[in-house]
């Protein structure tokens, strides 16, 4: 019995020759490399939005990790819905803020120096937290003013400063 869904799917294929402007990887294999994926599934989809969509459930996922390692709700804290349910609801607000902060850092802010060495699309919220946020400074009261000075001496001070001058408000 055949299965009644289709077999939408991709191939790349990789040679050994240098020339060809494949990456650097490939120019050392002696028999060429094949990749292949392939996906079932009941949808009256096209292929390429397939695709799409399996790669949309890998963010999702890596999303959902992210929410669970980085915000620290590895477990709820309470036996209680309702209590469980306001701290998811804080927990949200934090994981919007640190994305919204990491997309300011993409676009205003000088990578840190650790995270220099490849292109992202986005930064992990560990990321973020590691480089926003544990950053050195005091919160100055003078002549009825209120300024938060930040240590401007340390690796990620442009990035943060750019961030911080990128903000709304």
């Amino acid at each position: 019995m055949a299965h009644p869904g289709r077999r939408p799917g991709r191939a790349a294929h990789r040679a050994g020759d240098p020339q060809d402007g494949r990456r650097p990887a490939a120019a050392g294999l002696v028999t060429p490399e094949y990749e292949l994926e392939g996906y079932w599934t009941s949808l009256e989809l096209p292929a390429h939005e397939v695709i799409d969509l399996y790669r949309a459930h890998g963010t999702c996922e890596q999303f959902h990790a992210e929410l669970k390692s980085d915000i620290g709700l590895e477990r709820f804290p309470s036996w209680y819905f309702q209590t469980n349910a306001r701290v998811l609801a804080c927990a949200e607000v934090a994981f919007n803020v640190l994305r919204l902060l990491g997309e300011l850092m993409h676009r205003h802010g000088h990578p840190p120096q650790r995270l220099r060495h490849r292109k992202r699309l986005r930064y992990r919220l560990r990321s973020v937290i590691d480089t926003l946020l544990h950053h050195a400074g005091i919160l100055v009261h003078h002549a009825r003013r209120t300024a938060l000075k930040l240590g401007r001496r340390t690796a990620n001070a442009t990035c943060v400063l750019n961030v911080l001058r990128a903000c709304p408000g």
